[in-house]
């Protein structure tokens, strides 16, 4: 919903990508790598990111479920100021992109 809204991506869109274990990361990195390139468009292609580990990131943006999907919205200081899982409602789409024009002044 993010790529359709109109807004400016500008404000800046991070995919990341976790797998929990190193042999894990060995076999699948280049997997869902390849997989990303098809899905994400080209110009997002500097902003996806695929990491090992990430119970350190997990814990720090409040993010317990290794497996779920998770979007935030930061400000420029790095704070969470919208946080959301599982698929959105339009009310929480509509809050969200309130939000982040807010945050980038439109």
């Amino acid at each position: 919903p993010f790529l359709e809204s109109g807004l400016d991506r500008s404000c800046g869109l991070i995919d990341l990508r976790p797998i929990p274990s190193r042999l894990k990361y060995a076999l699948w990195a280049p997997f869902v790598k390849r997989a990303a390139r098809k899905e994400v468009p080209t110009d997002m292609h500097i902003s996806y990111f695929v990491y090992r580990g990430g119970r350190e990131l997990r814990e720090a943006l409040g993010v317990p479920n290794l497996y779920g999907g998770y979007v935030m919205l930061l400000d420029k200081q790095g704070f969470v100021r919208w946080r959301a899982s599982g698929s959105a409602t339009a009310e929480e789409l509509s809050n969200l992109f309130a939000s982040i024009r807010k945050l980038v002044g439109h």
